[in-house]
């Protein structure tokens, strides 16, 4: 797995999975966490936007990308470009903006446990479907 600024991705290569297929998972996996799911698809890219039901924003991206002997999958969160709150976290919490930072707190909490929960998936999904395109 490889930390590239606010985006995490890995890269995959001479596992021959079915990307089509690999990518109608992740569109479950994202909506049995509650997402709404968007695809935008072009012929070597599959870019999925998923929102939590009735709450625009933050959005997850997750970048489906390359043939299946060689394919990249990104995960992005837009919580994460905003992680001042936790380098501010204690001046807002002294001048009364205390509940704005743990609500804050709470969301980076649930998004990094969504990426840890995403990159298992995807490595089981990837051992399974591995050898999958005839």
């Amino acid at each position: 797995m490889l930390r590239c600024g606010l985006v995490t991705q890995t890269q995959w290569i001479k596992k021959n999975v079915d990307l089509k297929l690999l990518c109608l998972h992740i569109q479950d996996f994202l909506k049995e966490k509650g997402f709404d799911v968007w695809l935008d698809e072009s012929l070597r890219k599959r870019v999925f936007s998923a929102s939590l039901k009735n709450v625009p924003l933050p959005k997850v991206t997750v970048k489906v990308s390359g043939v299946p002997e060689d394919f990249v999958v990104s995960f992005e969160s837009e919580l994460k470009r905003n992680r001042r709150v936790r380098t501010l976290g204690s001046f807002l919490v002294m001048v009364g903006l205390g509940f704005f930072v743990r609500k804050e707190l709470k969301s980076l909490e649930f998004y990094d446990e969504l990426e840890r929960e995403f990159w298992s998936f995807m490595d089981k999904m990837v051992s399974e479907l591995a050898d999958s395109v005839i």
